[in-house]
């Protein structure tokens, strides 16, 4: 920041986007009015001269916050680095970094160093104080850099107090972002690994809106009681629902009157009419009665209940006979609800494959749905992956250094997913693109996300299993065992016959204890499962009781460890229905006192060696009258 004859510093700013920068109010307490306006810049990277106006509305006085937001009149034409803004919540007793422009170090500048201490003051005359650095005036408008968060976390003031006093502190950045709504915090990952985008998260999805705005959102629009859409795993469906539809709905700005609709969200997971309760619906026995309870309580005249049904898979798995009996009444009552006249859409997500068995088990509900069904597009554009991977990070002032990375990633996609013609990828790369984004998130520098990081992760693939393995792999030998029996519970078989492949399945935490063994050590393992983000946990039913399920079903087809994992498994499944049967017929002659038939039973040579082989290796698994059936050959 330069005096009025560009010959003097007066103190320090730094970017914090291309076009605003930030220092402290009495930095320009030497200018007039008026020449706030002009205020001159000198940019330290290139030595280029700019001009910049003071913004009022995002600026705080001297006695108060002490901060000033510039806007430059002009572009720079040469390079200029944006400062990634983070919390100063937690940075007590980090250390950090600044640079300014004290007396003697006018042209070059220098760095003073120290630890943040703890903020005093409240509101906006909330501060930091900080300790044992070597700040003096010219520092004063200068980034105050948390070296463990690597973010910027305050604006760094100097006071002399008196002649020989002084105190230097920092004006927290959150009050900065209070005053200028354009700028966000980069402290929050805007990708999302293998979980989906949830309404929260609605600023971030992005490159995914041509489904809702050209399909979804038009047939809605015309007030349809069942909406279908379909997709396969990893196609982006529960986002779409979560990030895309229900914020859409809830502004009203592309189905007029919207805003004034009653949209509830749930999963129907292991207790579908405990999610219902759970979206708020009145208590009864019957949907159609729920939804005539809702209309009683909402009479306005333009009010509509949306039903946003995620995952209806979950009541089309196998399960026990009360669990089946309990689905099928949900599948009946959401069919007749076509038959009642009230103002109730239910948008119903379905993942692809689950048609036929959704026909079997209700076929009018399959009718119903194919009438208003949107597919979710099978193939991501060039430049919907480039906005995919560029768009959330502007939402948190993040970079790509250098810009070409964005390029690099989608043309990873386009490879790892090919198309069968054309340009674009498969939309199910979602998931691992995602990862890739979450993991280049974690290794960013300043502010920025480099090529070198994703060179670095060995692709899009590469990224999934290296952030799987470092999870899995610091287990030891028998929490590995127990982790491999736990990821096993967590997966309905496909069918090959009908076409379903193997998808995660939702289990109660006390069954997988009882099938799994000591609750300390299932509890252990699991929890390390869970904080590695390979399984969520979450409370389902009316006992609220909780439940585990895989992150996400990419896990079961990009994930190579768990692939093999379930091959051995089937591998095993199959020998084991052959030599328990096998069994039972050795000990019915065992037991009829046939010798010589029951010795001729007992697996000898290479069929011993194998059993042998799957008994050390699947114990826990294997029946007791096949062990010992093994154990006499």
């Amino acid at each position: 920041m330069l005096s009025r004859d560009r010959q003097h510093v007066l103190g320090t700013g730094f970017f914090v986007t291309e076009r605003l920068v930030v220092t402290c109010w009495h930095v320009l307490d030497t200018l007039g009015d008026t020449e706030r306006d002009a205020i001159c810049l000198e940019v330290l990277q290139s030595h280029e001269k700019a001009s910049a106006r003071l913004r009022l509305d995002a600026s705080s006085p001297t006695e108060v916050a002490d901060l000033a937001v510039l806007e430059l009149t002009r572009p720079l034409r040469g390079p200029s680095t944006p400062l990634p803004l983070g919390s100063a919540e937690r940075s007590a007793d980090h250390r950090f970094a600044t640079f300014g422009f004290p007396r003697g170090f006018d042209d070059t500048g220098t760095w003073a160093r120290g630890t943040i201490g703890y903020a005093t003051g409240d509101g906006d005359f909330r501060k930091l104080l900080l300790h044992g650095s070597d700040i003096r005036e010219g520092f004063s408008g200068s980034p105050l850099f948390d070296e463990q968060t690597r973010r910027v976390v305050g604006v760094v003031r100097f006071k002399a107090a008196a002649s020989e006093a002084r105190e230097a502190y920092a004006t927290p950045t959150e009050q900065l972002l209070a005053r200028c709504p354009a700028l966000r915090a980069s402290e929050d990952c805007p990708y999302r690994d293998l979980a989906s985008f949830r309404e929260s998260d609605a600023r971030f999805w992005k490159g995914r809106g041509r489904v809702l705005d050209e399909q979804l959102l038009p047939l809605l629009a015309k007030l349809p009681r069942f909406v279908e859409v379909s997709g396969p795993s990893g196609s982006g469906k529960s986002s779409l629902l979560h990030a895309g539809l229900i914020p859409a709905l809830r502004s009203g700005t592309s189905i007029p009157g919207s805003q004034h609709w009653d949209v509830r969200a749930l999963r129907p997971g292991l207790e579908p009419f405990a999610a219902l309760e759970g979206a708020g619906l009145p208590a009864g026995e019957e949907l159609v009665g729920r939804v005539q309870a809702w209309r009683t309580a909402n009479p306005e005249p333009g009010k509509r209940l949306v039903l946003v049904i995620d995952q209806l898979e979950d009541v089309l798995l196998r399960g026990s006979s009360s669990e089946l009996a309990r689905h099928q009444r949900f599948l009946q009552q959401l069919s007749a609800l076509a038959d009642a006249s009230l103002p109730v859409t239910c948008v119903v997500a379905l993942r692809e494959g689950f048609d036929a068995v959704l026909s079997e088990r209700a076929p009018r509900l399959r009718s119903l749905l194919g009438e208003h069904r949107v597919q979710v597009p099978s193939v991501l554009t060039p430049s919907e992956l480039r906005e995919i991977i560029s768009g959330p990070a502007r939402e948190v002032g993040l970079r790509f250094d250098p810009p070409e990375v964005v390029d690099s990633i989608a043309l990873a996609a386009q490879e790892e997913f090919r198309v069968e013609s054309g340009a674009g990828a498969r939309v199910t790369v979602l998931p691992l693109l995602e990862v890739a984004l979450t993991q280049l998130w974690q290794a960013s520098r300043d502010g920025a996300m480099t090529l070198e990081s994703f060179n670095a992760s060995a692709g899009l693939l590469g990224a999934l299993a290296r952030w799987a393995d470092s999870v899995y792999e610091p287990l030891k030998p028998s929490e590995r065992r127990l982790a491999d029996r736990l990821l096993l519970e967590l997966v309905q078989l496909g069918e090959a016959d009908s076409g379903l492949e193997d998808k995660g399945r939702r289990v109660p935490l006390e069954v997988l204890r009882g099938r799994l063994g000591e609750q300390a050590e299932v509890d252990a393992v699991l929890q390390v499962l869970v904080n590695g983000r390979l399984l969520v946990t979450s409370q389902d039913g009316h006992q609220r009781r909780e439940t585990v399920e895989l992150i996400h079903d990419a896990l079961l087809t990009h994930w190579q460890r768990f692939v093999k994992l379930r091959t051995e498994d089937r591998a095993f499944r199959r020998w084991h229905e052959a030599v328990q049967a096998d069994a039972e017929r050795w000990w019915e002659a065992e037991r009829a006192r046939q010798r010589q038939e029951a010795e001729h039973r007992l697996p000898r040579g290479e069929a011993l060696t194998r059993a042998q082989a799957m008994l050390a290796l699947h114990a826990h698994q294997t029946s007791a009258l096949a062990q010992r059936y093994v154990l006499r050959g």
